[in-house]
């Protein structure tokens, strides 16, 4: 029976790959429709997602995204828990982890699956000074500053996850398993971990400096 088991775990991990691989694609259809950049929107499975002040990429993918929609399992109760289904869910996000929220993410985010380029703005306000909401400028500078970041660091090599599981559904709880995720380029795979310190420093002092330097 453990090869069962083991075979299911598989054939989850690789349905969860392909709802990263969907939601990568649409991503990127959205950007060349668009002006090239990330959207400006809130992290995906932030305890705020129905914070109406912020999109969410769920708002700004739905027309690239060829499946239905999340919604609340009680319409305009936005305290009560969610329908999700694929590419939105994935399938080993089932909860149990954690005593003090023990429901999968999905049912109380909206979603499995976060996004990286969000806490990129939460970081620039928070250690850059910057006010988002406030400035429409400097919001659209965000936006630019951290595509380029992406870009400038997948040219050396350091792929900087894009979309990636929410929680450690795959595995242990350490810094290069349990968690998949897709890149830039829309490729998918198991997450390598965060950079060094130093890296992550110079990641972050690059994406001010842009953010303060775009037009």
């Amino acid at each position: 029976m453990p090869a069962l088991g083991k075979a299911r775990d598989q054939a989850r991990n690789v349905s969860c790959l392909a709802n990263l691989r969907g939601m990568a694609t649409g991503l990127q259809l959205y950007m060349d429709d668009g002006d090239g950049n990330f959207p400006y929107v809130a992290p995906v499975a932030a305890d705020d997602i129905d914070n109406t002040n912020e999109p969410s990429l769920l708002d700004v993918m739905f027309n690239y995204i060829d499946a239905p929609r999340p919604v609340h399992e009680v319409p305009g109760d936005t305290e009560s828990l969610w329908i999700v289904e694929a590419p939105f869910r994935c399938p080993s996000d089932v909860g149990g982890d954690d005593p003090d929220d023990p429901l999968p993410t999905w049912q109380t985010r909206g979603t499995s699956y976060d996004f990286g380029p969000a806490y990129f703005y939460v970081g620039l306000e928070i250690i850059g000074g910057f006010d988002f909401l406030a400035e429409e400028k400097e919001r659209q500078a965000a936006r630019r500053a951290t595509t380029i970041t992406y870009q400038s660091y997948a040219e050396r090599d350091v792929a900087l996850p894009v979309l990636y599981d929410a929680g450690y559904y795959h595995g242990q709880k350490t810094a290069s398993d349990g968690r998949n995720t897709s890149f830039l380029d829309t490729h998918v795979a198991r997450y390598p971990g965060d950079p060094p310190p130093s890296v992550l420093q110079e990641i972050v002092a690059l994406a001010i400096k842009l953010t303060r330097g775009t037009p």
